[in-house]
C-alpha cells in the first residue's frame, strides 16, 4: 500500500504497464485488476475504483471534451488551479511567485507584456533543454548525452548547493510532465533512466536534413527493455514521418544485431524503411531519448557508456 496525504484537492498519478502478448488492452486489463483507489477512511470496506477510458472517441455527447480549453482561457485556469489547490508545495514556489508578477492571481495581467514573456520563455526554455550548460547535465565525460533530470530526487533539490532548483524543475517539465522516485533516483533493477541526445559528436544540433549513426553498445544494463524514441524538436512530440516510424526497441521484433552484439541506427530524410532506421525531415531539428528501464549496476557506476550520435555522409 502507497499511503499519499497531498497538501491539493487534485492528486495525479501516473503507471506505466508492459504490453505482453495480449498487447495494449492486456497491460490495461492487468493494471486495473491489480489497482484499488480509496481514502484510508474506507480502508476496512473500499468501494469500486471507476477507469474511464479517455482514449476512446465515445464522449462526443459531453463529458471529457467540455475540459478542452482555448489558449485565452489559460490565464483563468491557472487562477481557478491556485483558489482549488492553494499554493501548493514548496518546490513550486518559484513558479508560484513568477505567476504573483504576472499579474494571474488579482487579474492584472498586461496581455502585450504576457505575449512578450511567453516568448522570451519559451527561447529560454528551449536554451536549457537542448544547451544546458549545468554540470550535473551529463551522464558521461565528453559525451554529449544529457540528463533531462539534473537535481538529485523528485524535488528538485540540486546536487551540490541542496536547494530547490527551478532551472531542473523547468528543463524537465519542458521535456516531460511527472517526475517520481522511480524516475529521479531509480534503485537499481527498477523504475527508469534517461539521456537526451540533441547534438553529435561534433557539438552540432540535429539536424533532419543530414544523415546519422549510433552504434549502442551490447550488453545495456537493463532488467527490463530499453528504448529509442526520436522527437521533432520545436513541440517535442514524436517525430511524424512517412515511414509512421520514430522508436526501436530491445524488444522489437527484426531489430538487427552487429556481430558483437551492439545495434546501430540510422536517421536521415531518405533512409530506407528498414527496423534499424529513423526517417527525419528536411531542415527540421529533432533529438532522441535513449531510456533504460531497470537499469543494471554498469549504468550506475559507468562501465557501459553509450556513445555520441555520428553525422555521416546520405550518399
Amino acid at each position: 500500500m502507497f499511503h499519499a496525504p497531498s497538501s491539493t484537492n487534485t492528486v495525479n498519478w501516473i503507471i506505466r504497464g508492459f504490453q505482453k502478448e495480449d498487447g495494449m488492452a492486456g497491460a490495461v486489463k492487468e493494471l486495473q485488476a491489480g489497482i484499488k483507489t480509496y481514502s484510508l477512511d474506507n480502508i476496512d470496506n473500499p468501494g469500486e475504483t471507476t477507469f474511464y477510458n479517455t482514449s476512446a472517441p465515445v464522449y462526443d455527447n459531453g463529458g471529457y471534451q467540455d475540459m478542452l480549453f482555448q489558449a485565452e482561457d489559460m490565464p483563468k485556469l491557472i487562477k481557478m488551479h491556485y483558489e482549488l489547490n492553494g499554493h501548493g508545495a514548496v518546490k513550486h514556489s518559484h513558479n508560484t511567485a513568477n505567476l504573483h508578477h504576472a499579474g494571474f492571481f488579482d487579474g492584472t495581467i498586461d496581455q502585450a507584456l504576457l505575449d512578450q514573456a511567453i516568448s522570451t520563455a519559451w527561447e529560454r526554455v528551449l536554451t536549457m533543454t537542448f544547451n544546458n550548460r549545468d554540470q550535473n547535465a551529463f551522464k558521461w565525460e565528453d559525451n554529449h548525452w544529457a540528463l533531462p533530470n539534473t537535481s538529485k530526487d523528485e524535488n528538485w533539490t540540486h546536487r551540490h548547493l541542496d536547494i530547490i532548483d527551478p532551472v531542473a524543475q523547468t528543463t524537465w517539465s519542458h521535456q516531460a510532465t511527472f517526475t517520481s522516485i522511480a524516475m529521479a533516483r531509480p534503485p537499481e533493477g527498477a523504475g527508469a533512466v534517461y539521456v537526451n541526445g540533441s547534438k553529435d559528436s561534433n557539438g552540432e544540433f540535429l539536424n533532419g536534413s543530414n544523415c546519422y549513426e549510433l552504434t549502442i553498445p551490447a550488453d545495456v544494463p537493463y532488467a527490463n527493455f530499453w528504448s529509442l524514441v526520436t522527437y521533432e524538436a520545436q513541440e517535442r512530440s514524436m517525430i511524424r514521418n512517412s515511414h509512421h516510424k520514430w522508436a526501436v526497441n530491445s524488444y522489437m521484433d527484426g531489430l538487427e544485431p552487429n556481430t558483437d552484439g551492439s545495434y546501430t541506427i540510422t536517421w536521415g530524410p531518405n533512409v530506407a524503411n528498414e527496423v534499424n532506421t529513423i526517417q527525419t525531415n528536411e531542415g527540421e531539428g529533432f533529438f532522441s531519448y535513449f531510456r533504460i528501464y531497470g537499469p543494471k549496476s554498469a549504468w550506475y557506476d559507468n562501465t557501459w557508456v553509450l556513445p555520441n550520435i555520428e553525422k555521416i555522409s546520405c550518399e
